[in-house]
């Protein structure tokens, strides 16, 4: 049976809200621990081992990007103790139980949270900070992970949660190595931090290095698919394509509920060898395994992509309209349905429909608010593409103001000015930009073409064109680096 300790104090803490706990939860910790636990770790209140390593699983996994086995160990937590409430939030992220309708997710993090009112401070932290970030509420999650951290410094997998947070808040790939080797040094075999650490090194031209870091990834958690994944994410950025096909095609067999994400790998690998129709192929294979909505809406995506990028208007709407019917009765989260609208308001653009492409931009912000980030960052490359300068300025005057830490509002700014041709400025903050980010590159074509150096310019353009436009570590379509090519395209 499992223990209820301070049912009081932790209802008081949850009914106060996240911004506060950090001030209340140290005085109750000694108390709130379950009998021999370390004061270092979370460990769970339950009497059930097995509910205890199936949630340690759980939460290990959700860091390899693994939603499916998150799932499957989160379930089996719960099969071990029904009433485990951390176990219960983990199932209600979105990533995690895609298929769930909203009403379900909602009963089952409030019931979740009740549960987690009843054992320790780091399972009520946990369980606050799941629900904030969730919910969207950034500033509120991230204070009350610092508070689970501070709690639980010996933790591997909450320290990995505040050094994501840490990295996303570097000013430079160079502050976000040092905080790498800092993690690495107390947790050297932490497969998802050599994971990160691998697509920054390759992005500041250590390729010797990003390899050395996913083959241990790939030796220290040899079950993950997603060490393979990243492997193939690395040497399609490298043009190694045969070899990423390999290691894709092994994510696949490590774990069968991968193989919608590998199928759609393959496919962009595909499409960058200049094999549209099997690449096409690749994507409706995904589509027909997949069972999650998000996977199915993802691979139509990128069949619009692929057509796209070969200028076939008419068989892209076809894609979008499919994609609008998916999106439709898939009663997906609204931050999920803004960010369908917010890309296909972005290939709108690319392709020139003006009038599609603001009726987009409207229904994400009526989705999320018109100041959301990601609702901003895809309205300046939208009005970027579109030609107003002004509208993609303003755009990016939002983005900065609410992540003035966030190097990609430099990448913005000089979109916005270079659409001005305003160049001296579009220099001035790509000076400030990601060294190696696609669109910066890209941008730098255009404005040594306009200082009339043609061969550097062109010679940019190849690079920019070899890159697939996947998200390096995701398997989404970037439109940024969709952006970055079609504007090569162009030059």
């Amino acid at each position: 049976m499992r223990q209820h300790r301070n049912r009081s104090i932790a209802v008081a803490i949850l009914s106060i809200g996240a911004l506060v706990t950090p001030f209340v939860v140290f005085a109750q910790q000694q108390a709130g621990a379950p009998a021999g636990a370390s004061a270092a770790r979370m460990e769970v209140t339950t009497g059930s081992e097995t509910a205890r390593s199936e949630f340690r699983q759980a939460v290990f996994n959700l860091h390899q990007i693994n939603y499916a086995a998150v799932r499957e160990h989160a379930k089996k937590a719960l099969a071990s103790d029904p009433n485990l409430g951390v176990a219960m939030v983990i199932l209600a992220r979105p990533v995690v139980s895609p298929q769930i309708t909203a009403a379900e997710r909602d009963a089952w993090m409030t019931r979740g949270m009740a549960e987690a009112a009843k054992a320790s401070a780091p399972e009520i932290l946990y369980a606050l900070y799941t629900r904030e970030t969730v919910a969207g509420r950034t500033q509120a999650a991230q204070q009350t992970l610092r508070a689970l951290a501070a709690l639980t410094s010996d933790d591997p997998d909450i320290q990995f949660q505040l050094h994501v947070v840490q990295r996303n808040a570097a000013a430079t790939p160079a502050d976000a190595l040092r905080i790498d080797k800092e993690f690495l040094t107390r947790f050297p075999d932490y497969g998802p931090a050599l994971n990160l650490n691998a697509y920054t090194r390759f992005a500041t031209g250590d390729r010797a290095g990003a390899y050395d870091a996913v083959a241990q990834y790939a030796r220290v958690n040899p079950e993950q698919p997603n060490a393979h994944d990243t492997w193939a994410d690395i040497l399609i950025m490298d043009g190694k394509l045969a070899e990423a096909m390999t290691h894709a095609q092994a994510s696949m067999d490590l774990d069968s509920a991968w193989a919608p994400a590998a199928q759609l790998k393959m496919g962009a690998i595909k499409l960058l060898t200049g094999t549209p129709d099997e690449a096409r192929r690749l994507f409706a294979k995904a589509r027909d395994i997949a069972n999650a909505a998000a996977i199915r809406i993802d691979a139509r995506y990128w069949t619009a992509t692929s057509h796209v990028m070969a200028h076939d208007a008419t068989a892209a709407m076809r894609e979008f309209e499919a994609i609008d019917t998916e999106v439709a009765g898939a009663n997906l989260p609204a931050a999920a349905a803004a960010t369908v609208q917010q890309r296909i308001a972005v290939l709108e653009a690319l392709l020139g429909n003006t009038p599609n492409a603001t009726a987009r931009l409207a229904k994400s912000a009526d989705l999320v608010g018109a100041s959301a980030g990601g609702h901003v960052a895809h309205a300046a490359l939208v009005y970027a593409a579109l030609g107003d300068a002004a509208a993609a300025q303003a755009n990016a005057d939002i983005f900065a103001k609410a992540f003035p830490a966030n190097s990609f509002r430099h990448t913005l700014n000089a979109l916005a000015a270079v659409t001005a041709r305003n160049f001296t400025d579009a220099e001035a903050a790509l000076r400030q930009g990601a060294p190696n980010d696609l669109l910066v590159q890209e941008l730098r074509a255009e404005i040594q073409k306009q200082h009339g150096n043609t061969a550097v310019a062109l010679t940019t353009r190849e690079e920019v064109l070899k890159r697939v436009p996947k998200a390096d570590g995701a398997q989404g379509v970037d439109v940024v680096k969709l952006v970055a090519r079609f504007r090569a395209g162009t030059i």
